[in-house]
């Protein structure tokens, strides 16, 4: 494999055209952002280079001797080193797990499980201390050593965790909390996380009487729009015009993802044919209705638009749900086949949070 240079709006680029932003799993580093496919993790990372002079240990550690010259030069092509780079397989590492928590489509609808965020915070947290020495300062290691070490205390507490994961994860723990106390970072104590309800709730709106309903039709759900965790990625808003009694109610239900924890989301802000309401998180969904002008029976078909999104959240670009779903799956099915290792560190190419939740 040869790696190639090109200058862009954002610094030199070594490697491919990065992946869209929903499979590229990030690492900030000194003078570089690197960028893995989360769909194939295992090649070497896209890098966008802004600082080369600050950069070139970050080279050297990813991607081998032969990436050095190139950003001496500000020019040129090479050849990863055959064997991986000191520092690659830890930052793939890190990438991933920050990956996961921002983008897997938890859906109860496609039968993926959620990934626990707390296998999760101590999986990255492991990973960039390993990595501490090519990170752009270390705001980011500390604070990851924080969520990690509460995560770890709360992981104690939690008897569902599959047996066969336990060994790797206490592995996992031990390195976390040893790295934490030498940089003499503490935790409070962390509360239990709730043993797992059923995470297979997918709610749908409360059956009404055929005659109270008015007007209804559900809406695909546009993910770049809610947090992550938030809606399951798998499911659509259905809305409903009814009559109670002497007025015209709005009714609109979304499912939620399934979860680790028992903590709600935030309501979701809903608008539909002009009519406000807001989505409080319920078991299984997001419900809320209003009353709403008579009027809105008029409103043509093309008008009963739906906007739906997670209260005070800015939003991503557009998500294909579909494929981040089909990657998920991907992505559980090489889970499975890995074996977990002792160290706490599986195959390259999959997480311990995703073997874990793959097993049950």
């Amino acid at each position: 494999m040869i790696l190639h240079t090109t200058r862009t709006s954002e610094g030199l680029r070594i490697g491919p055209v990065p992946p869209a932003h929903a499979h590229a799993a990030l690492l900030e580093t000194a003078g570089a952002l690197l960028v893995w496919d989360a769909a194939d993790p295992a090649g070497p990372p896209t890098a966008t280079v802004w600082d080369p002079a600050l950069a070139l240990d970050v080279a050297w550690q990813i991607y081998g001797p032969g990436a050095v010259p190139v950003l001496l030069e500000r020019t040129g092509s090479f050849a990863p080193a055959p064997a991986p780079a000191p520092a690659l397989d830890h930052a793939r590492r890190a990438a991933l797990a920050t990956w996961a928590a921002t983008w897997w489509p938890a859906s109860s609808l496609a039968g993926i499980p959620p990934l626990d965020p707390r296998i999760l915070a101590v999986e990255r947290a492991d990973a960039l201390i390993a990595v501490e020495h090519v990170l752009d300062g270390d705001e980011l290691l500390l604070v990851a050593l924080a969520d990690g070490l509460a995560a770890a205390r709360a992981l104690r507490l939690a008897p569902e965790i599959d047996a066969a994961v336990l060994p790797a994860l206490a592995a996992l723990e031990a390195r976390v909390e040893e790295a934490a106390a030498d940089r003499g970072i503490t935790a409070g104590s962390a509360a239990a996380m709730p043993a797992r309800e059923d995470l297979a709730l997918a709610a749908s709106a409360t059956a009404r009487s055929p005659a109270d309903v008015l007007a209804e039709g559900t809406e695909p759900l546009d993910l770049s729009a809610f947090a992550p965790g938030t809606v399951d990625a798998a499911g659509s808003a259905h809305w409903q015009v009814r009559s109670a009694e002497s007025d015209v109610v709005l009714e609109i239900s979304v499912p939620r993802a399934p979860s680790i924890s028992a903590a709600d989301p935030a309501p979701l802000d809903a608008v539909f044919a002009g009519v406000a309401l807001a989505l409080r998180p319920e078991p299984g969904r997001f419900a809320g209705s209003v009353a709403a002008p008579a009027t809105i029976l008029l409103t043509p078909p093309a008008a009963r638009t739906l906007a739906l999104a997670s209260r005070g959240y800015r939003g991503r670009r557009d998500v294909d749900a579909g494929a981040l779903l089909a990657l998920a799956r991907e992505r559980l099915d090489r889970a499975r086949e890995a074996e977990i290792g002792e160290t706490g560190i599986p195959d390259q190419a999959v997480l311990l949070a995703e073997q874990e939740a793959a097993r049950r």
